[in-house]
């Protein structure tokens, strides 16, 4: 499951001298939102129940579907889950072989 934290107002990027630092220091910036609304929607995912609040494998816009999204196929593959675990445990040096 993924989801979108929102266009926060932040100190991300306030140091730098690119594109980023340039909207944090515009008018754009009256069009993020505070700390506060990424903070709550991280912690309506943390204490949502997976198959209930949210479901595994899609991706929430404002804690919710985006009109029309659909889960990838992929995200329900067993077999695939399994490769993947495998491999990063393999590469992270967790298991041999």
């Amino acid at each position: 499951m993924s989801f979108h934290p929102g266009n926060i107002a932040s100190s991300f990027g306030d140091r730098s001298n690119g594109f980023v630092s340039a909207i944090f220091h515009s008018p754009f910036q009256l069009m993020l939102e505070k700390p506060q609304a990424g903070g709550a929607r991280l912690a309506w995912l943390a204490e949502g129940v997976p198959g209930q609040t949210w479901q595994s494998g899609a991706y929430y816009e404002n804690n919710k579907l985006p009109a029309g999204w659909k889960i990838n196929k992929q995200a329900k593959d067993r077999a695939l889950a399994r490769a993947f675990w495998d491999r990063s445990a393999r590469l992270l040096g967790l298991t041999t072989g």
